[in-house]
């Protein structure tokens, strides 16, 4: 309506004048608002880059709120990219028409000098269909984004392929669920809160326990959070092969006390160090740990033949042990005293582990090699300085070898001693961004500590949200070993068992059949319809399909009804041009690409330009919408999708519509009087 009304004012001969030489700039570039329109779009761009996003704290309500001024910020894009095209098309198809007119060819030459005298309406044509194209674009990528994004923080939050949760996971309840047809793997899944003593003491880490063969099958696991797969990292906590195990000191089968020499002569308070309880732990060959007082030092038989400072120290086994739990083996010897605080460093050498039989401390046998093994470790303490164990002749009673175990932070009431690990030590662990690979770490627990090496690390791991603070990985198996030779070894049940199932199995059956092995407070939470819901729900992008279906069939009849008007007013306006073609003897080959010439190079430039506009800037916003409902970061991060078939569909939309449209204008003008149209004058 202003345009026709800006006509109606114009005279006669400034009509005709306008018609014979249209104004090639227009309005908005007269007056430089489209540089406006970019400074305006910076700005908005700068704001919601230093906010991570469109939403801002609230500080008055402790929440997030949506700011309105940077939502403007994509509509500004797109009219700035608007404007920009076409102050830059005026130029480009100047540049081209120069290039035409020295080319041979007449029929290329016309459409492009055309062109650049009036490249205004082109431009126009050119928006609409820029404006389509980066519209369809984005809309592929934003709705598959936002629901793929909610379907992968659905999976990390629940972890398992299926999950049972509930009381009493014991190993019965994980054979029961492993015995159905269809589930490949189960891991249980131990977590806890620990405190660190070696990093940020005082605070307090996620700590998950798993069987990792089973854990790859059964978790959710993004290759991009470590650089790797589950699998492989699984690899790393298990340096040695899966059932080999270090077996502690054989004891023989007929076993009923246990005795060893010590020797306190090195000790700088002597007198506290006699008052030392001394203690063995051994387990049986059904994997239990059974702890064996042997007494104090100072209660203890000192040897006077061999010299001063060793003493002898027995105790007897308990009397309940079948004979199906024997043979037992020694795996630490322990060391505790209530008055242990005013120690503060004190060495003790430990040789001849005695064995007996029956209630006689007569005749015992020297069990051959007790402190041959080199790996005797000492327990991590919770204090600045490690205990320390080495066998060497320094501790020998008799023999070459003997071993020797020394400390120097003071007992806290607790015990101490060494210890044969059964498998890696320290634990190897997969740590959280804010370990380091190589770093040894220990946890408390109880009195003591246990240590891990962090041998990889993850940016994000199932059920762990790195707002609650760093998070670490470990073998079950390990870490369970490790805590049952602990003096007092608290191992709590596993929070949930996390299933794998086979593909090919019927998956409700294989939940109903889990289901019927669990007990009424145990229940079964299935992963993928968990995530089938959330990938769905319309609030938080979730089936969409339908409305941006809608909404391109709707850019699509304004891009049809656009073209075909364009199509036909380009005919009518430029009727003149298209009879003097063919008054100077273009061939019907040269005429038709004449016409097609300037639509087909609009259309292309325009889709180009609009496909790149809606894709990559595209990208950049969708991850600044990266948030929770509580509006903090998504995790895991989102992860661009694009829904090919949908960006194809519209691309091939739009070029068909364009081609259509120069099949019309063909049409139209073949349709042209010549001599009518000279005659006329245009």
């Amino acid at each position: 309506v202003a345009s026709a009304l800006g006509r109606a004012r114009l005279a006669m001969v400034e009509s005709l004048t306008s018609r014979a030489r249209p104004p090639s700039v227009p309005f908005l570039h007269r007056y430089y608002i489209d540089v406006l329109a970019v400074l305006a779009v910076g700005l908005i761009w700068w704001q919601v880059r230093g906010r991570d996003g469109f939403v801002a704290e609230e500080l008055a309500e402790r929440g997030v709120a949506v700011d309105p001024t940077l939502i403007l910020g994509p509509v500004l894009g797109l009219f700035a990219a608007a404007v920009l095209l076409m102050r830059v098309l005026p130029i480009g198809v100047r540049l081209l028409a120069w290039a035409g007119a020295r080319s041979k060819s007449a029929s290329l030459a016309l459409p492009l000098v055309r062109l650049a005298r009036d490249p205004i309406p082109h431009g126009s044509l050119a928006v609409m269909l820029m404006l389509a194209a980066a519209l369809g674009v984005f809309g592929a990528t934003f709705q598959s984004s936002l629901s793929n994004s909610q379907r992968q923080q659905t999976l990390h939050r629940i972890g398992g392929d299926l999950v049972v949760r509930g009381p009493s996971l014991d190993a019965e309840s994980a054979a029961r669920v492993r015995s159905v047809g269809g589930v490949q793997a189960v891991t249980p899944v131990l977590t806890d809160l620990v405190p660190l003593l070696d990093i940020d003491p005082g605070k307090s880490a996620t700590l998950l326990a798993a069987e990792p063969t089973a854990l790859a099958q059964a978790a959710w696991f993004r290759d991009d959070f470590a650089g790797m797969s589950l699998l492989e990292l699984g690899n790393l906590l298990r340096p040695l092969q899966p059932g080999v195990r270090v077996k502690g000191v054989p004891l023989p089968a007929n076993t009923d006390r246990i005795g060893l020499w010590v020797n306190v002569s090195d000790a700088d308070d002597q007198d506290q160090v006699l008052n030392v309880n001394v203690w063995t732990r051994l387990v049986d060959a059904r994997g239990q740990h059974r702890n064996v007082s042997l007494g104090s030092i100072s209660d203890a038989q000192e040897d006077t033949a061999i010299g001063s400072g060793w003493h002898f120290l027995d105790g007897e086994l308990p009397a309940a042990i079948p004979d199906a739990a024997r043979p037992l083996e020694l795996v630490s010897i322990l060391l505790s005293s209530s008055s242990f605080a005013r120690v503060t460093a004190a060495k003790i050498h430990f040789d001849d582990v005695t064995t007996f039989v029956g209630p006689s401390s007569g005749g015992g046998t020297v069990v051959e090699g007790f402190e041959t093994p080199s790996n005797w470790q000492p327990f991590a303490n919770r204090g600045l300085v490690l205990d320390s164990a080495f066998a060497g002749r320094e501790g020998s009673r008799s023999g070459n070898l003997g071993l020797t175990f020394s400390w120097y932070e003071p007992f806290d009431g607790g015990q101490r001693g060494v210890h044969l690990p059964p498998g890696p030590f320290p634990i190897p662990a997969i740590g959280g961004p804010t370990f380091q690979p190589g770093q040894n770490v220990r946890i408390e627990h109880g009195r003591l500590a246990a240590p891990l090496h962090i041998v990889a690390t993850t940016q994000h791991f199932p059920t762990v949200s790195m707002s609650r603070g760093p998070f670490l990985l470990v073998d079950l198996n390990d870490y369970e070993d490790y805590l049952g030779l602990l003096p007092v070894s608290s191992i709590d049940s596993p929070d949930e068992l996390w299933l794998a199932l086979d593909p090919a199995a019927d998956r409700e059956q294989v939940k109903s059949q889990v289901t019927a092995q669990l007990s009424a407070l145990q229940s079964v939470v299935d992963r993928e319809q968990a995530a089938d819901l959330a990938e769905s729900n319309p609030l938080a992008g979730g089936g969409w399909d339908g409305l941006t279906a809608l909404g391109m069939t709707a850019v699509g009849i304004a891009v049809v009804l656009t073209l075909g008007v364009y199509a036909a007013v380009s005919v009518r306006t430029g009727r003149t041009d298209l009879a003097v073609a063919r008054a100077i003897g273009f061939s019907r080959g040269q005429f038709l690409l004449s016409v097609s010439v300037e639509r087909l190079l609009i259309a292309i430039l325009a889709i180009a330009a609009g496909a790149t506009i809606g894709y990559w800037p595209g990208l950049e916003l969708i991850e600044l919408m990266d948030l929770s409902a509580r509006g903090l970061p998504a995790v895991p991060p989102l992860v661009p999708a694009v829904q090919g078939w949908l960006m194809a569909a519209v691309l091939a939309g739009l070029s068909v519509a364009s081609v259509a449209s120069v099949l019309l204008t063909v049409v139209q003008a073949r349709r042209l009087n010549t001599a009518y149209t000279l005659r006329e004058g245009g």
